[in-house]
């Protein structure tokens, strides 16, 4: 975990450089999911990239961005998580550590909106309503209707040879103006491998679908060849383009397989044979490190989850972008003050309320949760009590009551 000391040194490489639209992207995208202290953050962290001087004290860089230590590291978390940054470590015999941070370009608008990770989450934040008067605002002005083109084209001009040698370095790896992709633990080559053995190629997945099946495999825990097949069995050959993978289907094979413990992938030592109801450090330990699909089967004594809850998973992680440690801290919290039982209308505005804050690990997750800040002095009414334990799949859950709920939780784990 990054914790920047006053005795730490960080150097920073700039990994692209700054479009003609990276400031509307900036401004008007990435500001509302990170924040503006983050943005200032990061255009600080650009101009050291492109400056010649290798290293800098920490206490300088701090000093240059007029913020805390935590404050920075709080700052560049959002970064990290957006691919506009990416931060390693090495622990020197001093005790002191040397941060190397690369530093991205933005997606430009165009790239942004055809994210649907990116797009859920700054729909989160401003509403369908405040994504299409941005998305309008950003669109270029059309071309004339009227006239014919007769601009030269490229065949004409060039006469291009086609030499094998270019084809062959087309894919030489090179600098990109591009953001860090989004880290999923998904293995593009062994997907394609297993995909390809099904008679298909890489060309016929759009980097949408592709985001959407890294996603789903992180919820329900498969190796990266599972989902090449699954992906395999789930395609509509006579759809267009972006449009190929049919999502029912293959979320559908997610869920139905769950029973099928030889296609998930090897769990590690901190999360393969978790107990919930162990101390809390240990809880929240193995909530950062399990699936969710996985603690929801957990909760319930390793019995697959019902599809119903599972879909509610689906909605939480992939549609409303919630990491999943906050999603197994949600689980937890949920199950804990409804009887349990685990209600959609309930853990979809407490899972709205995680991802404003923006937390992504279990920790931070809970604390929220147990705290709740906006009014702790609320009491659960009647009708509150009544709606989570009588209609708990339908009921609709006010602020006040919301309030009351969030004071009680993990009172009776004495947390």
């Amino acid at each position: 975990m990054l914790s920047i000391g006053s005795g730490d040194f960080l150097s920073f490489s700039l990994r692209g450089k700054l479009g003609e639209s990276s400031l509307d992207s900036l401004s008007f995208l990435y500001a509302p999911l990170c924040g503006a202290a983050s943005i200032g953050v990061y255009l600080s962290f650009y101009g050291f990239a492109e400056k010649k001087r290798v290293v800098y004290p920490a206490y300088e860089v701090v000093k240059a961005t007029g913020l805390s230590y935590h404050a920075l590291v709080e700052a560049m978390k959002p970064l990290e998580a957006l691919g506009l940054l990416s931060t390693t470590a090495m622990k020197g015999g001093d005790g002191r550590t040397a941060y190397t941070v690369a530093v991205y370009p933005p997606c430009s608008p165009k790239a942004f909106f055809a994210d649907t990770l990116l797009v859920s989450e700054l729909q989160n934040a401003l509403g369908e309503e405040g994504v299409a008067r941005i998305r309008k605002d950003l669109a270029p002005d059309p071309l004339p209707l009227e006239g014919q083109n007769v601009s030269t084209t490229f065949q004409d001009f060039f006469r291009p040879s086609y030499r094998l040698e270019a084809f062959a370095n087309a894919y030489a790896p090179l600098a990109e103006d591009a953001p860090r992709p989004l880290r999923t633990g998904f293995d593009r080559s062994l997907f394609f491998e297993a995909f390809s053995r099904l008679g298909f190629t890489k060309e016929m997945l759009s980097e949408g679908e592709l985001s959407f099946i890294a996603k789903a495999g992180a919820l329900y825990d498969y190796a990266s060849d599972v989902l090449g097949e699954f992906a395999a069995d789930s395609l509509s050959n006579q759809a267009p383009f972006g449009e190929k993978l049919n999502q029912d289907l293959f979320l559908k094979k997610c869920r139905e397989s769950l029973k099928l413990p030889y296609l998930k992938r090897k769990p590690s030592a901190r999360s393969g044979h978790a107990d919930p109801s162990s101390d809390l450090s240990k809880r929240v330990a193995m909530m950062d490190s399990t699936p969710s699909a996985r603690w929801l089967s957990i909760k319930q004594k390793g019995h697959v989850p019902a599809p119903s809850d599972l879909k509610i998973l689906e909605k939480l992680t992939i549609d409303m972008g919630l990491p999943e440690p906050c999603c197994n801290a949600l689980i937890d919290y949920v199950l804990a003050i409804n009887h349990n039982v685990f209600s959609a209308p309930l853990a979809e505005k407490i899972a709205a309320s995680l991802v404003r804050e923006g937390f992504d690990n279990a920790r931070d997750a809970m604390d929220y949760l147990v705290s709740k800040k906006r009014n702790p002095q609320a009491k659960a009414t009647p009708a509150a009590q009544e709606k989570t334990s009588n209609e708990p799949e339908t009921a609709e859950i006010s602020p006040e009551e919301l309030d009351a709920l969030f004071e009680s939780a993990y009172k009776k784990k004495g947390n």
